[in-house]
C-alpha cells in the first residue's frame, strides 16, 4: 500500500498526477441513456391524483425532486415485487389524502407539549378543544 503525500493516507490508486482534473484532448462524453423504468414510472407519477404522487410531491418538498424521485421509484419497485410474489395480492390505491386524514391532533399536540417541557418550558394550552 502506498502512502499518499497529498492526503496523508494510505492508497491503492495511481499517485496523484498534476493533468487529473483538467480537460483532454479526444475525451469522449457519455451517451444519453434513457433513465431506468422504475425511475419512469415515477416520474409519470408525479401529476397523478394518488398515493404515490402525492408521496413524491411531500419528499420533494423537503429533500428536493431528485431524492423524491427515487423514493418514489423504491415504493413502486416494493408495490410491484409484492403483487408479483403473491398472486391473490391486488392493488388498491390509498388516495392523496392518507396521510392528511391519518394524522392525530391531539397526539401532535401531546408530542409538542412534552418536547417543550423536556427543554425545560412551562407550557399552557390555550384555544379551541380537539375536534
Amino acid at each position: 500500500m502506498r502512502f499518499s503525500a497529498r492526503t496523508g493516507s494510505g492508497c491503492a490508486g495511481p499517485p496523484p498526477s498534476p493533468a487529473r482534473g483538467t480537460a483532454r484532448a479526444g475525451r469522449r462524453k457519455a451517451t444519453a441513456t434513457p433513465a431506468p423504468p422504475p425511475g419512469q414510472a415515477a416520474i409519470g407519477a408525479v401529476c397523478t391524483a394518488t398515493f404515490v404522487g402525492e408521496r413524491y410531491r411531500r419528499i420533494a418538498r423537503r429533500r428536493g425532486g431528485a431524492i423524491a424521485q427515487t423514493a418514489v421509484a423504491r415504493s413502486i419497485v416494493i408495490i410491484v415485487w409484492h403483487l408479483l410474489s403473491d398472486p391473490a395480492a391486488r392493488y388498491r390505491d390509498l388516495g392523496p389524502d392518507w396521510h392528511a386524514t391519518h394524522v392525530n391532533r391531539d397526539k401532535k399536540i401531546r408530542n409538542r407539549i412534552r418536547g417543550l417541557q423536556a427543554l425545560g418550558l412551562t407550557v399552557t394550552i390555550t384555544g379551541e378543544q380537539a375536534a
